[in-house]
């Protein structure tokens, strides 16, 4: 019984929870997010996330930094002086670049994504020992290059902690349990 528990939790600690699990998880544990929480929404980033092929690792991560940033709001309060704007917290350069609306949820996440993907090369090429380069990129479009280095972002502690919350999620009955998500 123990050992096969052991080897559960290994093994969910090596594959990426559903994306509705994390769902789940994101609209009950984002701290920042105003309740009820719009469900339908971050099914529809995570779908984004699918289509631009983010890998295992990373699920999630979109919702983890729409959380930090606006709490899920897709028209939140600006911030960074008055040029943030929109659920990603996205600068002005943003629209001109892409052309999308920073306001449209669905359209900041996909070029968010877009543009990690254009970056996580230069991630590569430049931290040649890091196998997540992707994470790396993803930290220098969330929050500047800061001289390059090579590093996780903030939203990735936090996308950890609602993996392994998924991944209680799955392995422990539901029935008189009394679990609080948010530590």
């Amino acid at each position: 019984m123990l050992g096969q528990l052991i080897v559960s939790v290994i093994l969910s600690s090596t594959v990426a929870p559903s994306s509705a699990s994390l769902v789940k998880v994101a609209a009950s544990a984002c701290a920042n997010a105003k309740k009820p929480v719009d469900l339908s929404l971050l099914r529809a980033m995570m779908e984004l996330e699918d289509e631009h092929g983010v890998p295992a690792f990373a699920r999630g991560i979109t919702l983890a930094a729409a959380c930090r940033e606006s709490g899920f709001k897709a028209n939140p309060r600006r911030g960074d002086g008055g040029k943030a704007v929109g659920i990603l917290q996205m600068w002005p350069w943003w629209s001109h670049h892409y052309g999308i609306k920073r306001t449209d949820p669905l359209q900041a996440v996909g070029a968010w994504l877009y543009h990690i993907g254009r970056v996580t090369k230069k991630a590569h090429r430049r931290c040649e020992k890091s196998r997540r380069a992707w994470l790396v990129a993803q930290a220098w479009v969330s929050s500047g290059p800061k001289g390059w280095t090579c590093r996780y972002s903030r939203h990735y502690s936090l996308l950890k902690r609602w993996h392994r919350l998924a991944a209680a999620e799955k392995l422990l009955p539901n029935e008189g349990r009394k679990t609080d998500i948010r530590r």
